[in-house]
């Protein structure tokens, strides 16, 4: 029986051939099944209990092996042959040679060395010639003239620096100067004028004179609203005669009226897009995009847009969006969406949509949907619906459907359902606001507790 304010989430059932709820065991709208048999039980409006049958299911393993039975007697020993005459057998080979012996001692050295002979004697000395008669002295020669000064020696090195002194005491401290007079600033200007953001030139009536703030032609400045700081412009001041101030608007937010705009310096406004290859970005191409590739960001790519890759983002790219791969996100791309793969996101891609894998989001992507894995949420993925693993919620997966593994849901997944595959085959949706999970073990179990779903809270929990 259901829990009071519960709706049982698990089946009573059984798993004996055969047995099936009497009348009196099923209230009008509960369900029993017979796992053995694969019915399911239920009462219909007369108080007749009825079932609904499935497939036969597969063949059950094979029983073990019976035990095998005793041995047989053992029969009686035949007569013994008579001996057969048996021939000599060969002679054996010879046995192998004997280790050689050990070699003898070495015998004596020879008789000793002779002794050394004698040194010969030294020969004699031969005699001394006889000295020669010394020469008579010759004149004196007269004296040279004196030789230049030498070259004067090299400075000695200095000598080491004397100690410092010690430093004098700090003389009085100056009387402090008159205070110079307070600049003109950039705070505190603001405007009430009704404008919308956009490029071009935007004119305003502002709070202060143009002689009474540091604000001037030619400088940079941001201009948003106090209450969104989303919806801004930014831009050069051409033009500040009275209150009446003029930008050239080069970058702009949220596309929304407001009049009450706060008025800020600013550094430079960057908008120089960047374009590497053949006819990318050639037209219209927005602030601070990126198109890189074949025809990348071809046309109208918007603010800050990213496209990588031949045809990548081609035509009318949303603003923060990013296409990554060959004709990912090629035509219309909505805003801040994500398209990563071959053909991802290729046509007509939703605002906020991610989809990753080759023809993930393919086409009619819809608003704020996921699709991941290769031919995921393909075609026509409905808003806010999720599809991950290969094919799943591959065609016409219904609005705020969840389809997760593989070929889960593909075909035309109703809205508001749940598919969880692991089967490794397709499953499909049968109908809205249902839930589908399998595989799902199936097994008796003693003590079972079923569950219960609470339609208020969505809680599923046990019973006691």
């Amino acid at each position: 029986m259901a829990q009071a304010g519960y709706t049982p989430l698990q089946l009573f059932h059984s798993s004996t051939t055969g047995a099936a709820p009497t009348a009196g065991q099923l209230v009008s709208g509960e369900l029993a099944i017979n796992i053995r048999d694969e019915k399911i039980y239920f009462k219909d409006a007369a108080g007749v209990v009825k079932y609904i049958s499935g497939t036969t299911g597969p063949t059950g393993p094979t029983g073990p092996t019976g035990a095998t039975g005793p041995t047989g007697a053992t029969g009686a020993t035949g007569a013994t042959g008579p001996t057969g005459a048996g021939l000599t057998g060969d002679t054996g080979p010879t046995g192998p040679t004997g280790a050689t012996g050990d070699t003898g001692p070495t015998g004596p050295a020879g008789g000793p060395t002779g002794p050394t002979g004698p040194t010969g004697p030294t020969g004699a000395t031969g005699a001394t010639g006889a000295s020669g008669a010394t020469g008579a002295t010759g004149p004196t020669g007269a004296t040279g003239a004196s030789g230049a000064t030498g070259a004067t020696g090299p400075t000695g090195a200095s000598g080491a620096t004397g100690a410092t002194g010690p430093t004098g005491a700090t003389g009085a401290t100056g009387a402090t100067g008159a205070t110079g007079a307070t600049g003109l600033g950039y705070t505190a200007l603001t405007s009430t004028t009704t404008n919308t953001p956009g490029m071009g030139s935007k004119t305003f009536t502002v709070n202060v004179s143009a002689s009474n703030t540091a604000f001037t032609v030619g400088q940079t400045v941001r201009i948003f609203s106090a209450a969104d700081t989303t919806i801004f412009m930014a831009g050069i001041i051409t033009s500040f005669v009275g209150t009446t101030l003029t930008i050239t608007s080069s970058a702009y937010g949220s596309v929304t009226n407001a009049s009450d705009w706060q008025i800020v310096a600013s550094g430079v406004v960057y908008t120089n897009p960047i374009a590497i290859g053949t006819s990318a970005g050639a037209a219209s191409q927005g602030i601070s995009a990126v198109a890189i590739g074949f025809e990348a960001g071809n046309s109208t790519q918007g603010n800050h847009g990213v496209a990588i890759g031949t045809q990548a983002g081609k035509t009318t790219q949303g603003g923060q969006s990013v296409a990554i791969g060959y004709t990912a996100g090629t035509t219309s791309q909505g805003g801040s969406s994500v398209a990563v793969g071959t053909q991802a996101g290729t046509t007509n891609q939703g605002i906020s949509c991610i989809a990753i894998g080759q023809f993930a989001g393919n086409s009619g992507q819809a608003t704020r949907t996921v699709a991941i894995g290769g031919y995921a949420g393909s075609l026509n993925q409905s808003q806010y619906a999720i599809a991950i693993g290969y094919s799943a919620g591959d065609t016409g997966q219904g609005q705020a459907a969840i389809a997760i593994g593989y070929q889960a849901a593909s075909t035309n997944q109703h809205a508001n359902s749940i598919v969880i595959n692991a089967s490794g085959s397709p499953v499909a949706s049968d109908g809205t606001s249902r839930l589908f999970i399998t595989p799902i073990r199936s097994v008796a179990i003693t003590g079972l507790k079923a569950l219960y779903y609470n339609t208020t809270t969505f809680e599923v929990t046990s019973a006691p």
